[in-house]
């Protein structure tokens, strides 16, 4: 599967994923991931983290559903 900002075709270089090659947008705070989901935006301001709001991106669901 393809990484994060070519799923979304994110066009944001200044994400710190473009960055880290070798990690999971969801393993790297700092991110940019929650431009591309209201749903998520909201759900990381209620829950306060991002490891569980990762968890209702569907790049996340798909990458994790292929394991």
């Amino acid at each position: 599967m393809e990484k994060c900002h070519e799923y979304f075709s994110c066009e944001k270089m200044d994400c710190v994923r473009r960055k880290n090659e070798d990690l999971e947008c969801w393993e790297i705070e700092e991110t940019l991931c929650d431009t591309h989901s209201d749903y998520v935006t909201k759900i990381r301001n209620y829950i306060g983290g991002k490891s569980e709001a990762c968890k209702y991106c569907i790049y996340y669901q798909q990458k994790h559903l292929k394991q």
